[in-house]
């Protein structure tokens, strides 16, 4: 009897147990597929999110929007964009909402998308900024997903439940160093007029007059218009400058006919506060192409002549030549000045009346007319911004003429009116350069050194490399991809004479080709005759030919050849040349290279 209880007892097991595992097995299964499908789904979400960030951070890098709010805008935009074009168990996410919160919970088989910008070098590190704000340089995506569970009513649960996942993407570290040309022809675009005031002794007054042009340049045969219309120079531009350091004496070493010579003797000392210099019995006053004074053509018309009366912004007022050359000499700014200048014998300034501030309030209408430099400086500084609103880029800066800046606040001594007239006296004039920093962007300090540079000197782009190789070598951050950017509006003329500031040039392009720092150069080509000479030292390719149109409507084409490998093919590391035909072009020259770095950046 015992036996065959035991087997009766084993078998109601067994049966037990198979209908146990008839019931369980399937919900087991039914559980486990649930795990697998809601780890796929976060599988791809994840991967989705992901790919969303890199496109956010892509738009970042390379927008050309100085507005960041509405580069962030843009940046959240695109990484919906990617998210909708996504899908997740072939259910497209195409109606995916951007939501305000990374906690959101979609509704059943509905998703969104919550996008941010993170600071990585707060403390502690990644925290979230307001959009809108420049230190907001990671992309962080949050994508949620509501899964429903296909077997639930058979588990007992419901639904849906909230899948999460999250992607990050950095902008490029840059290091840049700006090489910015700031010699004596990057102003010859300035609207002028050469001036010779003299004292004549009938009637008894001081006297103004255009002195006049060789046959073919200035407006109308006289010594106005821009200073490469009037002066018609070589290809390496004017050393005269329409701002202090003007250098007027060498406005005659543009011709072997002595025209168009500056008169110290006649221009009167001192410089401010005197009669020209035949006061009071008159004298030789020279001839026709005679002057004493070079104006900026403050307002000015189409063709860069003086458009007066005109009144500053600032409410100063100036009703005609007269006034525009007595305010730049400063004798307008108070009434011995004035008096000492016997300025009250002249008709045309009845009415002004002297007051503190006129020679700064011409200076500063003046310097907004001073071409192409202007618009350089206004290019420059749109770069500097969309770099450092849109990258983690950290700027260094040279200026350069016949030296290169070191420091922000270096200066070069010059005479403020010409070497040959003391009575002028001698300015310090800014000649800035700015370190890069490992430690901060510096991006306020390299703004300020490009508004502050002036026209004068050479052109020594040789000393700017060196400095930027420097400044890329010593200060670099680890991991960062470096890059000089060198804007000229000439060739090589300093140091020495000759081929050397050439082989000097293209020998520090060698020095960053081994460190593996490219060269972006622009070529700013004002005068058509310039572009031959910029194509050989600044290309990128010297098989490549290049084609441009002057100011005429006249196609040309250049190729350098093999024997004039420029700096930007010699460094190599995806550098590129470009030339500019017309300063207004600038601008959207820095934004390209900008792209370029970014795409360098990226492929790297």
């Amino acid at each position: 009897m015992r036996k065959r209880k035991r087997k009766t007892s084993g078998a109601a097991i067994f049966f037990l147990c198979l209908i146990l595992g008839c019931l369980a097995l399937p919900l087991i299964s039914f559980f486990a597929f649930e795990v697998v499908r809601a780890t796929a789904v976060k599988d791809q979400l994840r991967a989705i999110c992901q790919a969303a960030a890199l496109s956010g951070a892509a738009r970042l890098a390379s927008s050309d929007e100085t507005e960041t709010s509405a580069t962030h805008q843009n940046v959240v935009e695109a990484c919906l964009e990617i998210f909708r074009a996504n899908s997740i168990y072939e259910r497209g996410l195409f109606d995916a909402s951007s939501v305000a919160s990374r906690t959101h919970n979609p509704s059943s088989n509905c998703s969104s998308l919550f996008v941010e910008l993170l600071d990585p070098n707060s403390n502690p590190p990644y925290q979230p900024v307001p959009m809108g704000d420049t230190r907001g340089t990671v992309v962080h995506t949050v994508g949620a997903f509501g899964l429903s569970p296909l077997f639930g009513n058979f588990l007992g649960i419901g639904g849906p439940f909230t899948i999460r996942a999250e992607g990050h993407s950095r902008v490029p570290q840059l290091d840049i160093v700006l090489c910015f040309d700031v010699s004596g022809s990057i102003d010859d675009e300035t609207p002028v007029t050469f001036v010779k005031r003299f004292w004549a002794t009938n009637p008894g007054r001081v006297q103004y007059a255009v002195s006049a042009s060789r046959s073919g340049a200035g407006t109308g045969g006289l010594a106005q218009g821009t200073l490469l219309g009037v002066l018609l120079p070589p290809p390496s531009g004017t050393g005269v400058n329409g701002m202090p350091p003007q250098n007027l004496g060498d406005a005659d070493s543009y011709s072997n006919d002595g025209w168009l010579a500056f008169s110290r003797t006649l221009r009167g000392s001192p410089n401010t506060g005197s009669p020209p210099g035949n006061y009071p019995s008159g004298g030789s006053t020279g001839n026709a192409t005679t002057f004493t004074d070079l104006i900026v053509n403050i307002s000015s018309d189409s063709s860069g002549c003086l458009q007066l009366p005109w009144t500053s912004p600032a409410g100063f007022y100036y009703p005609n030549l007269e006034a525009v050359v007595e305010a730049a000499r400063g004798n307008l700014d108070s009434l011995s000045a004035f008096n000492n200048a016997k300025l009250s014998t002249v008709p045309g300034l009845v009415g002004v009346s002297p007051r503190p501030g006129y020679k700064n309030d011409y200076l500063a209408s003046a310097r907004l007319k001073i071409e192409p430099l202007r618009q350089s400086q206004l290019a420059a500084r749109e770069f500097f911004t969309i770099m450092n609103n849109n990258t983690e880029a950290h700027f260094g800066f040279v200026s350069f003429a016949s030296e290169a800046g070191v420091n922000p606040s270096d200066t070069v001594p010059a005479p403020n009116v010409s070497s040959d007239y003391s009575a002028g006296g001698t300015g310090h004039f800014p000649r800035p350069g700015v370190s890069l920093d490992p430690d901060t962007t510096c991006y306020e300090s390299v703004c300020s050194a490009v508004d502050v540079t002036v026209a004068n000197g050479g052109t020594n782009m040789g000393d700017a490399l060196y400095r930027a190789r420097q400044m890329l070598v010593q200060k670099r951050r680890p991991g960062s991809k470096r890059a000089v950017i060198l804007f000229s509006d000439g060739h090589p003329t300093a140091p020495g004479s000759g081929s050397y500031p050439f082989w000097y040039a293209r020998s520090l392009a060698y020095q960053l080709r081994d460190e593996g720092i490219p060269i972006y150069t622009i070529g700013l080509a004002q005068n058509p005759d310039v572009v031959p000479g910029e194509c050989d030292i600044l290309n990128d390719d010297p098989y490549r030919t290049v084609y441009y149109t002057d100011s005429q409507g006249i196609h040309h084409s250049y190729t350098p050849g093999p024997a004039n490998e420029g700096i930007s093919y010699i460094a190599g590391n995806g550098g590129k040349f470009f030339l500019v035909m017309d300063a207004s072009h600038l601008r959207l020259t820095f934004e390209n290279i900008a792209r370029q770095m970014v795409q360098i950046t990226a492929e790297n």
